[in-house]
């Protein structure tokens, strides 16, 4: 999808987020209605809807085990065919790097991946890949924007820990990392498996589109703990893209602007975003969006967080998710976005069937 309402704004939408929630959700990590952690996808969180557009979701989160793909010996007497010989890391990189690797429990995969990585590092991200050395800096600044965005925009603080950011060069290493099929991570620009954030070395996207993604992956990052424990998929993956449009240098977009071209069936808009909405359909995340715009103008954005924080809880109904938090129940909630929504999308025509559109 393309920046919906303002076509200078390619990326923005979360195709990373999307993928993480999509992989919790494949995980079974949910509740009777709601998502695993973030959003988005199909399978596992990490996977994406789609590439780098405004309104899409980001990355994923996997709940798969790590990739054990590994390079076979050949057989005695076997043809082998001659490559260069394996980089490898430098001691001093190596050992900068270990602590984070180590926590993350990434060390075996990165050095299966990434043989001879690179490690850059400021207070808040630790950047580490098998790129050029100013590759990885830029990532590194991007990564520095998106948590600086982050903790100016979201109202409650967050863990000050930094985030590990993986960078690899090659499309096979992303989705190794990232744990997700080529299928799944098409398109993504980054995503995140609980322990690490993975970013694509694409060309073609700029800096903002990079740092409009990593806002929403780092966001759940940080503020997901317990990213398998279930929950309201809308909830995750409204509130990361709520704030990344919210830190926009040019200011959110409204919601009809948002789902312009992305419209629900006219029969979704008579409830919250659904779990199966917010993993495959392509309006899931802007629809999300909507829906969190919906809690912070009728209830606050301490409510969003509340909401968000109420995630990290396991073994709640959607119900006991929202009414500690704001006062009715979810059948209430439910009937007062469907109004709330229809009228924001008075005079735009719902998409038709059981599917948005592109």
């Amino acid at each position: 999808m393309t920046r919906h309402g303002r076509p200078d704004r390619l990326g923005r939408g979360g195709a990373a987020t999307a993928l993480v929630l999509s992989l919790l959700l494949a995980s079974g990590c949910t509740t009777s209605g709601g998502q695993g952690a973030a959003s988005s996808a199909s399978s596992t969180p990490g996977a994406s809807n789609s590439a780098a557009t405004r309104g899409s979701s980001p990355s994923a989160v996997s709940t798969s085990a790590p990739s054990t793909s590994s390079t076979s010996a050949s057989s005695p007497g076997s043809s082998t065919t001659s490559s260069a010989p394996r980089p490898t890391t430098d001691p001093q990189q190596a050992a900068a790097a270990k602590p984070y690797l180590d926590k993350a429990d990434a060390a075996g995969e990165v050095e299966q991946v990434m043989p001879g990585y690179r490690v850059v590092q400021s207070e808040r991200c630790v950047v580490v890949g098998d790129l050029l050395e100013g590759q990885l800096r830029r990532h590194l600044r991007e990564c520095d924007t998106a948590v600086q965005r982050i903790r100016r925009g979201w109202p409650k603080p967050l863990p000050q820990e930094k985030v590990l950011v993986l960078a690899p060069e090659s499309d096979q290493a992303f989705t190794t990392l990232l744990r997700v099929t080529a299928e799944d991570s098409e398109g993504q620009i980054s995503g995140w498996t609980g322990q690490f954030v993975v970013a694509r070395h694409l060309g073609g996207f700029t800096t903002e589109d990079q740092v409009y993604e990593l806002t929403q992956v780092i966001f759940l990052f940080l503020a997901m703990p317990n990213p398998w424990s279930g929950g309201v998929a809308w909830v995750s993956a409204g509130a990361a893209l709520w704030l990344a449009e919210e830190s926009m240098p040019d200011g959110a977009l409204p919601v009809d602007e948002m789902l312009l071209d992305v419209m629900p069936p006219a029969d979704r808009l008579d409830a919250l975003p659904a779990d199966e909405d917010v993993d495959t359909e392509v309006f899931g995340w802007p629809y999300s969006y909507a829906a969190a715009v919906f809690v912070v103008e009728s209830f606050g954005k301490d409510a969003l967080v509340r909401l968000l924080e109420r995630q990290n809880v396991t073994g709640i109904t959607d119900d006991e998710a929202v009414r500690p938090v704001l006062g009715i129940s979810y059948a209430e909630l439910d009937r007062r976005f469907s109004a709330w929504i229809k009228r924001q999308l008075a005079g735009l025509e719902p998409a038709p069937g059981d599917e948005g559109t592109a």
